[in-house]
């Protein structure tokens, strides 16, 4: 055997070895049919521990499904939301990185939905961290790379918030979440938090009547923007009359929902307020066949004012409702009302709030803040929607 051959026949040999090892390495690499079926059995539970409000249990789903089908960037993304919910940060922080390293395996629908959620679960997991360079980092990305996306914006107002010197950049941000989307629920919650701290009543009202403007069917908006009118009107020394527009707002709401009995609770209180009996007995009428205990307590609450005012006392009124659900309201035997298609969603409101606690409501810690909204903020944050997936 020549020279020749022998390097022809050399060649030959290492590039069957490197074909070899390539193939291994591709086999190695290949997710079984078997395994990647497991991983969407997996994937398909913690998207079910999810709705059962089960994070814990949804974040080890979705590990589970990212170890059954290797470098699955949705399986990732989801397991760095669930963990990110439970403010386990650092592992949060590298599922988001393994979910942008693995980006192109993503189905091209949604890559780019999986791509912007990733940069904004790393904003809000470095926050978490307490790594505020980190967090404005990936919230600019997001901001750059996804400009019709509001969630950059409300990332970079939170990483802002806490930060007294960085507050109006904050409140600059949400408002530019707004101008993306009118339509969302957070950023809402946020400005009006961020104005009461200043003080500034005029504009939590601004913001709570924009937000019912774009949010028409949020009762808990609309009952909330009610109440700061009926609050601020019975503060001492107010200048504004709000109770018409408080009357407005809960009209609306009734039309959403008939059976709101808080809606109907309030309507009675700022009727009798206004002057018009009449109406606070109708209003009473109805809150006390929807919820009787409620009812007793404005029975008693409309005593006790009638008594120190000297009001005449209630005209007889009668409430009936039909087999369809709609109520009838009769005054002194003359019908008044007649609405129809009754739902069973109710709210809860601090109903036990007294007349007095309106009229001194700052906050101690800021002389600014009025304690009432605060309260209201702290609801209104529980509800916020919490965002998993792309």
């Amino acid at each position: 055997m020549n020279n020749k051959t022998k390097k022809i026949l050399s060649g030959f040999v290492l590039c069957s070895i490197i074909s070899s090892m390539s193939f291994c390495n591709f086999a190695e690499a290949k997710t079984s049919k078997s395994d990647i079926a497991k991983g969407k059995q997996l994937y398909t539970t913690g998207i079910q521990s999810l709705g059962s409000g089960d994070y814990k249990g949804a974040a080890q789903n979705f590990m589970d499904a990212e170890v059954k089908d290797k470098d699955n960037p949705l399986y990732e993304l989801l397991a760095g939301d669930t963990l990110r919910y439970l403010k386990q940060y650092p592992s949060s922080i590298r599922y988001y990185t393994e979910t942008l390293e693995h980006l192109k395996k993503a189905d091209k629908k949604v890559r780019s939905k999986i791509e912007a959620k990733a940069y904004i679960g790393l904003a809000e997991s470095y926050l978490g961290n307490k790594e505020e360079t980190n967090a404005l980092k990936y919230a600019d990305k997001a901001i750059k790379e996804f400009k019709d996306d509001y969630r950059g914006h409300y990332v970079k107002g939170n990483i802002y918030e806490n930060n007294k010197t960085t507050q109006e950049q904050a409140i600059s941000e949400y408002q530019e979440a707004l101008k993306i989307d009118k339509t969302q629920y957070n950023p809402y919650v946020k400005l009006i938090k961020m104005y009461n701290k200043q003080g500034n009543i005029d504009k939590v009202i601004d913001v709570y009547k924009q937000a019912v403007d774009y949010r028409p069917v949020d009762e808990n908006m609309k009952m909330s923007l009610a109440q700061v009118y009926i609050s601020e009107t019975k503060k001492e020394g107010a200048v504004k009359n709000y109770y018409p527009e408080a009357i407005e707002v809960l009209k609306s709401l009734t039309n959403i929902n008939k059976k709101n009995y808080y809606a109907h609770y309030y309507l009675s209180t700022v009727y009798l307020l206004q002057g018009n009996k009449e109406k606070c007995y109708e209003e009473m009428s109805i809150v006390n066949n929807l919820n009787p205990n409620l009812g007793n307590k404005l029975s008693r609450e409309v005593a006790a004012y009638v008594k120190k005012h000297g009001t005449e006392l209630a005209p007889k009124t009668d409430i009936k409702i039909d087999q369809a659900g709609g109520i009838t309201v009769s005054v002194n035997g003359k019908e008044k009302t007649n609405t129809e298609g009754l739902n069973q969603e109710i709210i809860t409101l601090d109903d036990d709030k007294k007349e007095s606690d309106s009229v001194d409501n700052k906050d101690e810690k800021n002389e600014k803040e009025d304690t009432f909204i605060s309260k209201q903020v702290s609801t209104l944050e529980s509800k916020m929607k919490k965002d998993f997936g792309a």
